[in-house]
């Protein structure tokens, strides 16, 4: 039982960890200056899953832009920090028509590397899937420690 307990309270708090490092970089993100982009393709994918494909499919969004910052000409295709859900029904739909071809585009890029970029962030939710599966992991630890040292005689 100890060794549920360390190896579930060790992979909650590399979750955690996780969480905190996708907070700090969306953060970071959303105060990255930004610049004026142009939208020049967008379309939904599919995804297979399973063995050969047969298993349900997932969407998501690819969107290709371009923009400029300092007279040089950069081209993208990250449409958020991570942190957007695209599995949700329609989401995907919902952001090719947002990001349709040709559409004006607010374009965030990192200061020293500009070839970064992105089109949305998002600090309020970023990390939040991996800090919840963190804590659930490191209380299950805790629980199983609990019950391996109820059960040692003694």
């Amino acid at each position: 039982m100890l060794w549920i307990a360390v190896g579930s309270s060790v992979l909650g708090m590399g979750l955690l960890a996780v969480a905190v490092a996708q907070r700090r970089r969306s953060l970071a993100a959303w105060a990255w200056p930004t610049a004026r982009g142009i939208v020049r393709a967008a379309e939904v994918e599919r995804h297979a899953s399973g063995r050969g494909g047969a298993g349900p499919a997932s969407y998501s969004a690819r969107v290709r832009y371009d923009y400029v910052v300092d007279g040089q000409t950069y081209h993208g295709d990250c449409i958020s920090d991570g942190m957007g859900r695209q599995d949700a029904p329609g989401y995907p739909d919902s952001l090719v028509l947002r990001y349709a071809p040709g559409n004006v585009a607010q374009v965030r890029h990192h200061p020293r590397d500009p070839a970064r970029s992105v089109l949305e962030v998002h600090p309020r939710g970023a990390g939040l899937l991996a800090a919840e599966a963190g804590l659930a992991l490191l209380a299950a630890g805790v629980v199983a420690f609990l019950i391996g040292v109820q059960a040692v005689p003694g």
